[in-house]
């Protein structure tokens, strides 16, 4: 399973970013492990803070455990993807 986000390619990387924070958050809620694929184009255009601060000061706050749940990868699609698999399985960008 997996939801997919689509943004302007001129949308700042960092409110994309923060956007899929968001649904992320809803996200931890229903499933344990997640995968987060960000685009290259965006990846390139965001600094490992701007990870610390949307992502892990945000989303820590209310999952301490984070770290453990949730893998980023970095892949060539347009658009972000956010994978949902069971506990153990590897996750595959599709």
């Amino acid at each position: 399973m997996m939801r997919k986000f689509s943004f302007s390619p001129d949308a700042p990387a960092l409110t994309q970013l923060l956007a899929v924070s968001i649904s992320l958050l809803s996200a931890l809620r229903e499933h344990r492990q997640l995968c987060l694929c960000v685009p290259k184009q965006i990846h390139q255009r965001l600094h490992a803070a701007d990870y610390g601060r949307v992502l892990y000061d945000l989303l820590s706050a209310e999952y301490p455990d984070l770290e453990t749940r949730l893998e980023i990868r970095v892949h060539p699609q347009p658009d972000f993807l956010i994978l949902f698999t069971p506990p153990g399985a590897p996750h595959e960008i599709p």
